[in-house]
């Protein structure tokens, strides 16, 4: 009985650490763009790499939607930084502020 329940033990940690090996943790980032109607807007991306570029190409791939308006592209990303961090640029401090998270 008690190597049974030494076995079970084991065997459930092995598939316990191997659901968490699968976990994926993303990384979250909001960039700064200028979008194809000329307006800016911040927006919030995920990847799984820590990489400002991947996070410039994930926006440039998601677009930016207001509700209830039309999908817009993006024209250029002008900064992207961690969710926790400032932008530079005011006005993207402003819209980042006002934006509903």
């Amino acid at each position: 009985m008690k190597t049974f329940s030494i076995l079970m033990l084991v065997g459930a940690s092995v598939l316990m650490s191997s659901n968490l090996y699968a976990i994926t943790v993303l990384n979250g980032y909001k960039c700064y763009a200028l979008l194809e109607n000329n307006t800016f807007a911040v927006i919030d991306v995920e990847i799984k790499q820590k990489s400002k570029a991947k996070a410039a190409h994930a926006a440039i791939a998601e677009g930016h939607k207001y509700p209830g308006k039309e999908l817009q592209r993006v024209a250029e990303v002008q900064q992207c930084v961690m969710r926790s961090e400032e932008f530079s640029d005011a006005n993207a401090r402003k819209l980042d502020k006002l934006k509903l998270r």
